[in-house]
Parts: C-alpha cells; sequence; structure tokens
C-alpha cells in the first residue's frame, strides 16, 4: 500500500509547474488531467504485487483505462506541438526527445512482467523506475505544454 502511495504521489510533479509558472486554464487542465488520472490508478493498482487502496482496487482496470487514455492524448497534444515547432534548433526538441527515451527506458523495465509471460518485476523495483517515469514523463509534458 505505501508503494501505491509512493508512486502516485511522483506524480504530482505537474503541481510544481501549474504554481510556480503563469499557466492559463487550457494548460492547467493538460496537466492536471493526466496528472489525476495517473494518482487515482496508482492508488488502485494490484499488479506488480501491489494490494491497491481500498475502494479504489476494484476498479483497477477500469481506472488503468483512463490513465492510459489520457496519457496517449497528453502525448498526441506534445506531438503535435513540437511538430508545428518553427526552428527546431533552438527550442530543446532534442533535449525533450533524449530524456523522453530515457523516461521510456524506465517504463519498460518497470512493465516487463506486463509483457512477458513469467517474468517479474519486484515491488522495489517497479517503484523506483515507474516513479522516475512519471517524474521524466511529467517534466517533458508540463515544459512542452508551458513553452509552446
Amino acid at each position: 500500500m505505501i508503494i501505491n502511495l509512493i508512486v502516485g504521489s511522483t506524480n504530482l510533479v505537474g503541481l510544481y509547474y501549474i504554481l510556480c509558472y503563469k499557466t492559463n486554464l487550457h494548460q492547467s487542465l493538460q496537466i492536471i488531467f493526466p496528472m489525476c488520472a495517473s494518482i487515482l490508478y496508482h492508488l488502485a493498482d494490484t499488479n506488480h504485487g501491489l494490494d491497491g487502496l481500498y475502494p479504489l482496487n476494484i476498479y483497477s482496470n477500469q481506472l488503468l483505462f483512463v490513465d492510459r487514455f489520457f496519457a496517449i492524448i497528453s502525448g498526441i497534444t506534445c506531438l503535435y506541438k513540437l511538430a508545428y515547432i518553427k526552428n527546431p534548433t533552438q527550442t530543446n526538441v532534442f533535449t525533450y526527445g533524449l530524456v523522453g527515451l530515457v523516461g521510456l527506458v524506465c517504463l519498460i523495465i518497470s512493465e516487463r512482467d506486463m509483457v512477458s509471460q513469467g517474468f517479474t518485476v519486484g515491488k522495489y523495483e517497479f517503484l523506483f523506475f515507474h516513479s522516475l517515469w512519471h517524474i521524466i514523463a511529467f517534466n517533458i509534458l508540463c515544459l512542452i505544454t508551458i513553452n509552446h
């Protein structure tokens, strides 16, 4: 249960950007919706040997789809914004891409047991790599949302 709380709380990185930068309502919602969906799912998460928090854990599968929906929408929005940058060499497009790849590696490591049959990811390995994924993903999402 503590692992659910820690992994869920790593999504709160988005609050830093909302509170410290002058975000308009549209930018704030682009950060808040995926952040809340991910927090709710990770509090309910029963994969990776986690128990989840009752009563959210009853809806773990449904919350997973909500989390994925907002993650996909956020990714598409970021790619759309990056595709229409006039001068990509003066922005951090390449840095976003490289850091994003590191984040995806962390995600793949933390989700290996969901892809490969018979393979298990330990709770603490999941805690470390998935939390790192959240921190990287929300930093990139927020930077692109606010700056572009």
